[in-house]
Protein backbone atom coordinates (compact mmCIF):
# COMPACT_ATOMS: atom_id res chain seq x y z
CA UNK A 1 0.00 0.00 0.00
CA UNK A 2 1.47 3.67 -0.63
CA UNK A 3 -0.27 6.47 0.88
CA UNK A 4 -0.12 9.83 0.04
CA UNK A 5 0.07 12.09 3.17
CA UNK A 6 -0.87 16.12 2.36
CA UNK A 7 1.57 18.51 3.31
CA UNK A 8 -0.12 20.41 6.51
CA UNK A 9 0.66 21.04 9.79
CA UNK A 10 -0.80 17.41 10.72
CA UNK A 11 1.55 15.09 8.23
CA UNK A 12 3.31 13.73 11.89
CA UNK A 13 -0.15 12.69 13.06
CA UNK A 14 -1.43 11.58 9.98
CA UNK A 15 1.93 9.61 9.47
CA UNK A 16 1.58 7.64 12.45
CA UNK A 17 -2.14 7.21 12.13
CA UNK A 18 -1.59 5.73 8.69
CA UNK A 19 1.74 2.89 10.08
CA UNK A 20 0.02 1.67 13.36
CA UNK A 21 -3.32 1.32 11.34
CA UNK A 22 -1.20 -1.32 8.57
CA UNK A 23 1.06 -2.46 10.85
CA UNK A 24 -1.47 -3.57 13.45
CA UNK A 25 -4.95 -3.68 11.97
CA UNK A 26 -3.98 -5.12 8.39
CA UNK A 27 0.00 -6.14 8.74
CA UNK A 28 0.79 -4.82 4.92
CA UNK A 29 3.88 -3.46 4.29
CA UNK A 30 2.86 0.10 3.58
CA UNK A 31 5.33 3.32 2.13
CA UNK A 32 4.09 6.95 3.19
CA UNK A 33 4.81 9.49 0.53
CA UNK A 34 4.50 13.44 0.73
CA UNK A 35 2.18 15.20 -1.65
CA UNK A 36 4.77 17.67 -2.54
CA UNK A 37 7.30 14.69 -2.98
CA UNK A 38 4.84 13.45 -5.95
CA UNK A 39 3.58 16.95 -7.15
CA UNK A 40 7.09 18.98 -7.05
CA UNK A 41 7.21 21.10 -10.83
CA UNK A 42 10.82 21.01 -10.19
CA UNK A 43 10.96 16.62 -9.54
CA UNK A 44 8.57 16.26 -12.34
CA UNK A 45 11.01 14.79 -14.73
CA UNK A 46 12.00 12.43 -12.08
CA UNK A 47 8.77 10.76 -11.16
CA UNK A 48 10.13 7.70 -12.54
CA UNK A 49 13.48 7.67 -10.32
CA UNK A 50 10.47 8.39 -7.48
CA UNK A 51 8.48 5.94 -7.90
CA UNK A 52 11.34 3.19 -8.49
CA UNK A 53 13.04 4.23 -4.77
CA UNK A 54 9.09 3.61 -3.63
CA UNK A 55 9.00 0.10 -5.05
CA UNK A 56 12.29 -1.13 -3.59
CA UNK A 57 11.27 0.71 -0.15
CA UNK A 58 8.24 -1.93 -0.62
CA UNK A 59 10.34 -4.81 -2.00
CA UNK A 60 12.80 -4.19 1.02
CA UNK A 61 9.77 -4.18 3.27
CA UNK A 62 8.66 -7.97 1.75
CA UNK A 63 11.96 -9.22 2.67
CA UNK A 64 12.97 -8.75 -0.86
CA UNK A 65 16.51 -7.76 -2.78
CA UNK A 66 16.23 -4.42 -4.24
CA UNK A 67 19.27 -5.47 -6.38
CA UNK A 68 21.89 -8.65 -6.34
CA UNK A 69 25.23 -8.47 -7.85
CA UNK A 70 25.81 -11.40 -10.02
CA UNK A 71 29.39 -12.93 -10.54
CA UNK A 72 31.52 -10.92 -7.78
CA UNK A 73 35.12 -10.73 -9.51
CA UNK A 74 37.27 -13.03 -7.80
CA UNK A 75 34.60 -14.85 -5.79
CA UNK A 76 36.38 -18.04 -6.02
CA UNK A 77 40.10 -17.03 -4.88
CA UNK A 78 40.73 -16.30 -1.61
CA UNK A 79 41.57 -13.07 -0.69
Amino acid sequence: VIAVIPDNSNKGLIYKFVKRFMLVSYPIPCQCVLNSNLMNKNKKSNIKIIASKIVNQLLCKMNGEPWRIKDLPFSDVPT
